[in-house]
């Protein structure tokens, strides 16, 4: 329980710190910014048309795309890495927390930050989208008339709604806004747990900085190439990248084809982070801490 209690400390402490860290502001700032230009136009026009659309806009910031320039999940996910790219996140105002906390008490609470921070990120994408739905905002009646015109109309129609938004007919024919809001969050969440922890503990094995950061980076392109390539979705290729687990189409019971189902999901991102975890657990009790560089 002490040991518990000194992890939170330190997990709160490093939340605390997003007060006064620029680079969090920015990607906070930044995140929102781009939210509003790729689905900013969507109120507009559903206002002026009278329109009504769904409240949950979320899982259309995560669909896939052909190509990585300009595709919003990718951004997004970038925002992941930037927001841990500094793990494992020692400074000289971490060294007496750390000599308190001791070993146990000091990786937990890193963990602990990365599973909470992920969290409130995530959170601040949802409430954006959500806000940015409120002037033309119903709930239960659909994806919506406006977001089906422009699945369903010419580019010059499309455009008038969106920049950039990826419409699969496997999300908005296949899943409803309800359940694939819940999916994108969760699914999403743990997708950045993942990344967070992996920039970690390569970071904290490597003694480099840049190594977790170049990793986590060619996981995040990986998805917009698995679905340049397509024949990827009738193989395995979706199961080994965490980044297409985020997006709903491409599961099994909406898609119709490939083999990444629910359950793998759940199970393989959670084994994932647990072995993560373990492996910075087993670091960092063999660490010296009075040793740390910071």
């Amino acid at each position: 329980m002490e040991t518990f209690k000194a992890a939170w400390v330190i997990a709160r402490e490093n939340l605390a710190e997003w007060r006064k860290n620029d680079r969090i502001l920015v990607l906070l700032v930044l995140s929102a910014l781009l939210i509003c230009v790729y689905i900013g136009k969507l109120p507009i026009y559903a206002v002026t048309h009278q329109e009504k659309n769904t409240l949950f806009l979320l899982p259309l910031l995560f669909t896939d795309a052909m190509n990585a320039n300009g595709l919003l999940k990718v951004l997004l996910f970038f925002g992941t890495i930037f927001l841990f790219c500094n793990a494992p996140f020692l400074d000289e105002h971490k060294y007496f927390l750390i000599l308190r906390s001791q070993r146990s008490g000091w990786w937990l609470g890193e963990v602990l930050y990365v599973i909470a921070g992920s969290f409130c990120y995530m959170l601040e994408l949802f409430v954006i989208s959500t806000l940015l739905a409120l002037p033309c905002a119903s709930i239960g009646q659909g994806w919506g008339e406006s977001i089906m015109t422009a699945f369903d109309s010419p580019m010059d129609v499309y455009l008038q709604i969106f920049t950039g938004i990826s419409l699969p007919p496997a999300l908005l024919i296949n899943a409803t806004p309800e359940t694939a809001v819940v999916y994108t969050f969760l699914v999403s969440w743990l997708v950045m747990v993942l990344l967070g922890l992996l920039i970690y503990c390569i970071n904290l094995y490597s003694g480099k900085s840049w190594s977790g950061v170049a990793v986590a980076v060619f996981l995040v392109l990986l998805d917009p190439v698995l679905r340049y390539t397509q024949t990827s979705y009738n193989m395995f290729d979706l199961l080994l990248s965490p980044v297409s687990w985020s997006s709903i189409e491409n599961v099994q019971k909406y898609s119709g084809t490939g083999m990444l189902t629910i359950p793998y999901i759940v199970v393989a991102g959670l084994g994932l982070s647990a072995f993560l975890i373990f492996l910075i657990a087993r670091k960092s009790r063999k660490m010296d801490i009075l040793l740390i560089q910071l």
